[in-house]
């Protein structure tokens, strides 16, 4: 009779945020390769832009037949591609494994902390990530598009929150392996098209210290402690 009863809560921010990246890389397929290169440099985070305070007005490319000379100056500030990049992908392994973790953490850190703070979550993990990356590839002139930094900070997230789950050993073992990476690349973009893993490093280690934070927080607060029985004097 419970089972039937009790629903949990839908994890409709888990699905909007889903959505918001689906309808943005539908958009990005259906760009020229030209015009997907302008929209990488314009919405995707330049960390040579956000350290010198200067934005790169222009980029050649050169398509297979002849160099283009594109105008990829970006319509917000250098500080908002911290968050723009998060919803660009650079193809479909990309968008479909960054989704799948993220639906699959996503909809138990929602349950455990409700769909505003898994907001603030997903853009803190998200610009941790983006500042580790611009700390070792300040000079960068090589965009970091994707949302593996925020949602590597959720897995980080859902390890404080379900410390004994059967996916505990699973995340560990993945965070294992991009430090690993790490070390291997030196912490840098080793190509004009590179994987960050400094970046999901700097997200999942910012996810983790913001939810034993948030997990210190709730435990110390009056509502809390009454449930629990006792009051600070």
């Amino acid at each position: 009779m419970i089972s039937l009863l009790y629903r949990s809560p839908r994890p409709l921010v888990t699905y909007l945020l889903i959505a918001i990246n689906a309808a943005i890389f539908l958009y990005q397929l259906s760009l020229t390769n030209l015009e997907e290169y302008r929209f990488v440099y314009q919405f995707g985070l330049v960390p040579w832009e956000l350290t010198m305070g200067e934005e790169i007005a222009q980029r050649p490319v050169y398509d297979g037949f002849r160099v283009w000379v594109l105008d990829v100056a970006s319509p917000i500030p250098a500080w908002g591609t911290i968050f723009s990049s998060m919803f660009v992908h650079s193809g479909w392994l990309h968008f479909g494994l960054n989704m799948l973790f993220l639906w699959v953490a996503g909809e138990g850190v929602e349950a455990r902390v409700g769909h505003l703070k898994l907001v603030l979550l997903y853009a803190a993990a998200g610009a941790g990530g983006v500042g580790a990356h611009v700390l070792v590839n300040s000079d960068s002139l090589v965009p970091l598009v994707g949302a593996s930094g925020a949602i590597s900070g959720i897995l980080g997230v859902y390890l404080v929150a379900y410390p004994l789950s059967r996916s505990t050993i699973f995340i560990l073992f993945w965070f294992i392996s991009q430090l690993l990476n790490i070390v291997s690349s030196h912490g840098a973009v080793a190509a004009e098209v590179g994987i960050a893993y400094t970046a999901h490093v700097g997200g999942f280690v910012a996810g983790v210290l913001l939810m034993v934070g948030y997990t210190l927080a709730a435990a110390g607060s009056p509502g809390n402690k009454r449930r629990q029985g006792y009051m600070d004097q």
